[in-house]
């Protein structure tokens, strides 16, 4: 590598570390960015070919302004270095999806006797349970020739293709410790003070008081609004707020849960049952899958979490249903169905029906 390379390297190198290390997530920041960068740079330090060194150049520079955008908070930016973090894509997403691949259970017969390479994919329990939970359809949909039978190995090929295909789209679960650390950043553990302190400034001041601090935004040219920046000139780094709400980064690990699935083990054999689950327990809260291994009667159910964006929270404690039955509910919730249906029957989509009849 020439002098002049080297130099540009290693500054590039401190600016991506120093911006790493001022990213909000400390598991990203600390574990994922600064290792990965140090990685990266390790491998290719002997590099002598310039057209490598100017593509890997570009490539750094690439990651440093996304990490840029992301210390202002831009969203996209944000949430890709969240989803490389956390095992949502790249690297680590193919080492948490591993155990579910290769574990251990029978291998299908090849279709033409004799040839291994016709065998189609060897599909586990839990892998099969966490596909069928993301994906449309666990096993392909095979074509029908006019003249002649498929030939077994154009289905094993289509077989092969179609569980590539599945394997890169499925997401795999994180580890029960992780996903609860990314339940309290998601606002598991939020008071009703803390959600309610940003209304109380606002709920305190009177009529004429609000009348007087939105007549001052609209005349000091507060902008409304971060793009406002952005839209006026200013560079896109500049023009992000560099303070954020806490609500913003609730809805970032939010956003992050709704990627992440969570694994649900149900044991079917009664003298097997208290043994499994102290074995799960004893696993730091995280499902093992080694322990499982040999275990016929276990069923596997994924979910996804309560604080999971676009998953509404339920309105009725379990102090609010005390006193009434599961029927009387059941019955409530089928009397309010009822009356929606009557309400859109007798409306004026009732009469512009009849009218077309």
């Amino acid at each position: 590598m020439e002098a002049s390379h080297r130099l540009e390297v290693l500054s590039l190198y401190r600016r991506i570390l120093k911006e790493a290390s001022l990213f909000f997530d400390p598991n990203a920041s600390r574990i994922y960015l600064k290792e990965r960068t140090k990685e990266r740079f390790r491998a290719h330090k002997d590099e002598i070919n310039a057209r490598r060194i100017k593509n890997q150049l570009a490539d750094a520079r690439k990651a440093f302004h996304q990490l840029q955008r992301a210390n202002v908070y831009d969203v996209k930016s944000v949430m890709r270095i969240l989803e490389l973090s956390y095992g949502r894509r790249g690297k680590k997403k193919h080492e948490l999806l591993k155990p579910f691949i290769s574990f251990p259970s029978a291998a299908p017969a090849p279709l033409i006797s004799r040839v291994p390479r016709t065998a189609p994919p060897r599909i586990s329990p839990p892998l099969r349970a966490l596909l069928a939970s993301q994906v449309k359809s666990v096993d392909p949909v095979l074509p029908v020739p006019k003249h002649k039978p498929l030939h077994p190995r154009r289905e094993a090929n289509l077989r092969w293709r179609h569980f590539s295909k599945i394997t890169n789209q499925v997401l795999p679960p994180l580890p029960q410790d992780v996903v609860s650390e990314l339940e309290e950043k998601a606002g598991k553990n939020l008071r009703d003070a803390e959600v309610e302190e940003r209304m109380d400034d606002r709920r305190e001041l009177g009529e004429k008081e609000k009348k007087c601090l939105d007549e001052r935004r609209e005349t000091e040219g507060v902008p409304r609004s971060p793009r406002d920046k952005v839209r006026n000139g200013e560079p896109y780094h500049v023009g992000r707020p560099h303070i954020p709400r806490s609500r913003l980064i609730r809805r970032f690990y939010q956003k992050l849960l709704a990627q992440v699935p969570i694994m649900h083990v149900s044991v079917t054999d009664k003298d097997e049952k208290d043994n499994v689950e102290s074995q799960l327990t004893n696993q730091l809260g995280t499902h093992s899958l080694e322990v499982l291994i040999n275990k016929p009667n276990i069923q596997y159910k994924f979910s996804k979490s309560a604080w999971a964006d676009r998953r509404p929270l339920p309105l009725v404690s379990c102090e609010d249903r005390e006193g009434l039955e599961d029927s009387e509910l059941e019955s409530k919730m089928k009397d309010k169905g009822k009356k929606k249906n009557e309400r859109r029957e007798s409306g004026p989509l009732k009469n512009i029906k009849k009218s077309y009849l």
